[in-house]
């Protein structure tokens, strides 16, 4: 498998489903995963699920992957 090709599904993936239903990340976070947002430590897949949750933002990229 090319390594930027499945990179880029990830991402992908990641940021769609990050706009449409933030719950459905879970499965991709742990007990021990940790989130470091605006200075606030949050840890664990359901602890991380809430704070998205509560975001009222959309991501947004300027980025252009070549």
């Amino acid at each position: 498998m090319d390594p930027e090709a499945v990179s880029k599904a990830f991402v992908d993936h990641y940021y769609s489903t990050f706009d449409s239903n933030r719950a459905n990340l879970s499965n991709l976070y742990q007990d021990t995963s940790m989130l470091y947002f605006e200075g606030e430590k949050v840890q664990g897949s359901q602890n991380i699920i809430t704070k998205f949750v509560g975001l009222p933002i959309r991501h947004y990229s300027d980025s252009v992957i070549l």
